[in-house]
């Protein structure tokens, strides 16, 4: 079957208490890009100086496949953790 999403979520549940300790949300489309894509023609000069601009806010952050959203959110979510020697019991992806 195949899989096909523009966002992906990530969370982080502390096994004790149940809180949610950390989440990552990963976008595959912005709607700023979109549109300006749309009004300047994505391979416009105009649309490559309007993203210089808007490069630091844009929210797409994965570039990858659909199905491997999951695996780059737990990327992220876990990089933190390993160095402050937290112990890790599951993790379901």
């Amino acid at each position: 079957m195949d899989y096909s999403s523009l966002f992906g979520v990530g969370v982080v549940v502390d096994i004790l208490t149940g809180y949610v300790v950390d989440f990552e949300i990963m976008c595959k489309v912005c709607r700023f890009c979109s549109n300006a894509a749309n009004q300047l023609g994505k391979e416009s000069a105009e649309f490559n100086i309007w993203y210089e601009g808007h490069r630091n806010e844009c929210d797409i952050n994965h570039t990858g496949s659909s199905g491997s959203m999951e695996l780059k959110a737990s990327e992220v979510l876990w990089k933190p953790f390993h160095f402050v020697g937290v112990q890790i019991y599951y993790c379901f992806i």
